[in-house]
């Protein structure tokens, strides 16, 4: 059955505020995508399709690296790869500043059930994701013991009540003055869970860049399972056409990357953390009016939003080019006289992503959002590769296990004051060399590139408009 995104798949046009990406009132991917979906009727039981025979038959595979995605409330579920997927979160629940809760999309619902049981099925949980964004708008919440107590009720309850095997939290825009009061509600939250489930999972989705150090990195994966980081947002309607998620730092597209992210939160986090921090990849792009078809361009007017399965259409139908400096490929075309531009992913990015995420000892990865790809079997096959192919790779040796590690988590550091993070204590804001030499330095070729390699010149690209 197509997937409920189908319509208008090719470019979804997003009104973005023009600041830059990280700034404590956005913009924000996921409320951006939210808020352009406000109408729509969230999917049903007949949209989900449980795991099949073969799906089930490959999932003989460890407990690491953990793949984790999202699921809109408004895209179908009937083209999952339930062979790979570990953690499965509904979005969203959409949280107001008084701690209840907003429209939960269906959750509780015909669709929320039956991807509950297709899930456990395949031996994956389903997690409710609660929203609430802008900085403003989180001190509101968070900055209130009485909001947050409500929160954590209603949050707890609609888990029990919908099923669920745990929750998401995803505040994003957090600034420093409110970085004591998340790590607060998140440990009160674990609290409630452990009481009220004991084993449900917390997971949160974090920024790839915490310009102002205003989350905790390593005392908020004490108290959860898994830290999202949204390895994404790197590009959007406030800058000009560049790669959406850089993997490597470099002098064209600046010190931020993929690589730098992993290695500021094992830094931040603790290398004893790192099997709970998985890196969150974007199964879509952007697409920009550009001044030219060339390298650096200007953008010049519009700006849109367009999947990953629709960006496969566009690099088959106007070619595609790689750019080495962050390993993203993109496309260029005329339309009528106007320039446009094209940064996505594909099978070959994603894979040079994932296996860095995964060297550099994170515990996994994950994607914004699933079906995205409307269950493109380059793609997947490419995690399948990842995870060891059929019956798994050897979880001895599984990225984000440290033997040597301590396993301390610190977990009875006061909230907010833990002596293994001092960024702010201090902060990180402005702080362009926190890396030291892990900022810009070039990298040997890794596993995941010398796998892109072989991939990129084995696999010849179809056209896939259909």
């Amino acid at each position: 059955m197509r997937t409920l995104l189908c319509a208008g798949i090719t470019a979804l046009t997003l009104s973005l505020l023009p600041t830059a990406a990280g700034a404590g009132e956005g913009p924000f991917l996921h409320e951006q995508m939210l808020r352009l979906h406000a109408d729509r009727a969230p999917l049903g039981a007949a949209d989900v399709t449980p795991p099949t025979t073969s799906q089930l038959a490959h999932r003989a595979r460890g407990t690491s690296p953990v793949v984790m995605g999202y699921l809109p409330y408004w895209v179908s579920a009937n083209e999952l790869p339930w062979e790979h997927l570990d953690v499965v979160a509904w979005f969203s629940a959409e949280m107001n500043g008084d701690g209840s809760l907003g429209d939960t999309h269906g959750w509780g619902g015909s669709g929320s059930d039956a991807l509950i049981s297709a899930a456990h099925q395949a031996g994956a949980i389903v997690v409710l994701s609660t929203t609430r964004f802008g900085g403003s708008n989180l001190a509101e919440l968070l900055g209130n013991p009485t909001a947050r107590s409500n929160a954590i009720d209603n949050l707890v309850a609609a888990m029990l009540d919908g099923g669920g095997d745990g929750l998401d939290i995803d505040f994003e825009g957090l600034e420093l003055d409110n970085r004591d009061d998340l790590v607060d509600f998140i440990i009160a939250l674990r609290a409630a869970m452990d009481t009220a489930q004991p084993g449900s999972h917390l997971s949160l989705a974090t920024p790839a860049v915490d310009w102002d150090g205003a989350y905790d990195y390593d005392v908020l994966a004490n108290h959860s399972d898994l830290l999202f980081v949204m390895g994404y947002a790197f590009a959007g309607s406030w800058s000009n056409p560049k790669p959406n998620a850089p993997l490597e730092a470099s002098d064209q597209w600046g010190s931020r990357s993929l690589q730098w992210s992993a290695r500021d939160y094992i830094q931040w986090a603790g290398i004893e953390n790192a099997p709970g921090i998985i890196l969150g990849l974007p199964l879509y792009g952007n697409t920009w009016d550009a001044a030219s078809a060339e390298l650096g361009s200007t953008a010049t007017g519009s700006h849109s939003s367009t999947f990953y399965a629709s960006c496969q259409e566009r690099f088959a139908q106007y070619g595609r080019n790689w750019d080495s400096d962050s390993s993203t490929p993109w496309t260029a075309w005329n339309d009528g006289g106007q320039w446009q531009q094209l940064w996505c992913e594909d099978e070959v990015s994603i894979a040079m992503k994932a296996q860095m995420a995964l060297d550099e000892g994170l515990g996994g990865f994950g994607f914004w959002a699933l079906n995205y790809d409307e269950g493109d079997e380059l793609l997947w096959q490419t995690v399948t590769d990842l995870l060891g192919g059929p019956g798994g790779g050897d979880d001895d040796d599984s990225s984000g296990d440290d033997d040597d590690s301590s396993g301390d988590g610190d977990s009875t550091a006061p909230a907010g004051d833990d002596d293994d993070d001092d960024r702010n204590d201090g902060g990180r804001s402005g702080c362009t060399d926190c890396q030291g030499s892990l900022s810009g330095a070039a990298a040997a070729p890794t596993t995941g590139t010398l796998l892109a390699a072989v991939l990129w010149m084995a696999t010849a690209r179809r056209r896939r408009c259909r």
